[in-house]
């Protein structure tokens, strides 16, 4: 359900886009509009996670160095723990009372 609410969403945000695009351009504002929300909604599709990942101060765990049981969770859970590819897992700081 939360896919269906955000498509709906991306859908109205760029319709209303167009809208504007249509008021200010006419046709041309319009398919302007289209094409400026579809890169927009693509840049924000492959880089939501990175933005999030920096927001929360996040920093790659590197798998060589103090492996601890979450990371070893994680590696097994993701099917990769005995392959070569790295797996990429990221930590926030935490913070401490005091």
């Amino acid at each position: 359900m939360s896919y269906f609410r955000t498509a709906i969403l991306l859908a109205a945000l760029t319709a209303l886009f167009m809208g504007v695009g249509f008021l200010l351009g006419g046709q041309t504002g319009m398919v302007m509009a289209l094409v400026f929300a579809g890169g927009m909604n693509l840049f924000a599709y492959w880089n939501s996670d990175k933005a999030v990942l920096r927001m929360y101060g996040a920093h790659l765990v590197d798998p060589n160095q103090g492996r601890d049981a979450r990371v070893a969770i994680a590696a097994d859970a993701d099917g990769r723990a005995h392959h070569e590819a790295p797996l990429a897992v990221h930590r926030r700081p935490t913070r401490h009372a005091g």
